[in-house]
């Protein structure tokens, strides 16, 4: 097998193995993300409606590689020459707010500091 090939086989493996330790900001990551990603349960769908959701489930079930992937059909609608499989006209700006770094927000029961974690 040509080191090229394998070189693509060990990414794609790599980046399968923990879809939380992506960056959101790393498109191609993203893009990446999505070319294999699978949903049998129409998870994507449901993540992207206009209602509130809960996602639950045991670790390692996907959780959070489907919200990656409602991330990145999210900001497919922001770029040119990219269609997303879930939008057609319209523009959807994604916010991904991770409340495991908002430690002291509940700690401290401090509202204000709802908005410096909102903007990080």
């Amino acid at each position: 097998m040509e080191n090229r090939t394998k070189i693509k086989i060990k990414d794609a493996f790599d980046s399968i193995l923990r879809a939380d330790y992506l960056s959101i900001d790393r498109i191609k990551d993203l893009s990446q993300l999505s070319g294999y990603y699978v949903d049998p349960f129409n998870t994507t769908s449901s993540i992207l409606q206009k209602q509130d959701n809960f996602i639950s489930g045991r670790r390692g079930t996907g959780k959070t590689t489907a919200l990656m992937k409602g991330y990145f059909e999210c900001l497919k609608t922001l770029q040119k020459g990219k269609n997303s499989e879930y939008f057609y006209s319209n523009k959807i700006l994604p916010l991904y707010i991770d409340l495991s770094n908002c430690n002291d927000l509940f700690e401290k029961n401090n509202l204000s500091l709802l908005e410096i974690h909102f903007v990080l």
